[in-house]
């Protein structure tokens, strides 16, 4: 009720008269005027006393110092400097690291190297080893992906070489007891099944179904060469292979604009490409 009572008055009249109606009404309620008179005045202070200031606190920085490990003469330089700055300047705090300059993992390689088949963003170059004519593009994939689909389209208009039916027949197992064979007609009873029925074609009627039937190749229309590669086979019958295909950058290249300028300088210094 005070602290109600001290937000809504807006004079000090009424804050007054309101102050002496809850002491009126704490008293009938069996409230001593001392505790009632209190609780105001501890209201009263929260509301128009200012708090005491707080000093401000004063926060240290922490300094990180890199010593090469020496052993105990490390460790004795370490506390010197520690002192003499706690000395000078109280409000910094040093903390003493020690390294070592020789580690066991500068002698060994992390991960092992990346082949350059397996490298991806890289500007590659195929190469004939029969006129030494040069072709260089740049790959976002890996390269040996690349390189399968060069070959792959090359392929295409290699001569297919002719390949000879695989035989069906079936070695005869030689057994010990032969089963006689069966003379008799064949029956349902035997085979399980009813005679098959024959039919015989005369010459005249095989003539007739040729006519009728149109043989349709796959292939209507010849492969249109796809890949710089199969461009060069169709010109002068050079063949590439995996051999012939090198990397020129090392690493990765992200910038469109430096390997447009790469292949330029690499064109510039080179015979044609393809």
């Amino acid at each position: 009720m005070v602290h109600r009572t001290i937000q809504i008055c807006s004079s000090y009249k009424a804050l007054h008269a309101e102050f002496q109606f809850i002491r009126k009404i704490s008293k009938r309620n069996g409230y001593t005027s001392n505790f009632v008179d209190s609780i105001i005045q501890r209201q009263l202070n929260l509301k128009y006393e200012r708090p005491a200031p707080v000093p401000p606190t004063l926060s240290t920085d922490t300094v990180v110092s890199k010593i090469p490990c020496l052993g105990k003469e490390s460790q004795v330089y370490g506390k010197l400097v520690t002192s003499a700055v706690a000395k000078q300047y109280p409000l910094k705090k040093v903390r003493i690291v020690y390294d070592v300059a020789d580690r066991i993992g500068r002698n060994f390689k992390n991960k092992d190297a990346v082949p350059d088949e397996l490298k991806a963003g890289v500007v590659y170059e195929a190469t004939c080893s029969q006129c030494n004519n040069s072709y260089i593009e740049q790959s976002c994939r890996h390269l040996k992906t690349r390189i399968n689909e060069h070959l792959s389209d090359q392929k295409t208009f290699l001569p297919q070489p002719l390949k000879m039916p695989a035989s069906n027949k079936k070695k005869k197992k030689n057994s010990q007891n032969p089963i006689p064979l069966y003379n008799g007609p064949i029956t349902r009873l035997r085979t399980g099944k009813p005679p098959s029925s024959s039919i015989k074609l005369y010459k005249d009627d095989i003539d007739e179904l040729l006519k009728q039937t149109t043989i349709k190749l796959k292939n209507d229309q010849p492969p249109v060469p796809k890949s710089a590669i199969s461009k060069h086979y169709i010109k002068t019958h050079h063949t590439f292979t995996k051999n012939d295909f090198s990397t020129i950058t090392p690493g990765r290249v992200k910038n469109i604009k430096n390997i447009i300028i790469f292949i330029i300088d690499v064109i510039q210094h080179r015979t044609a490409p393809l």
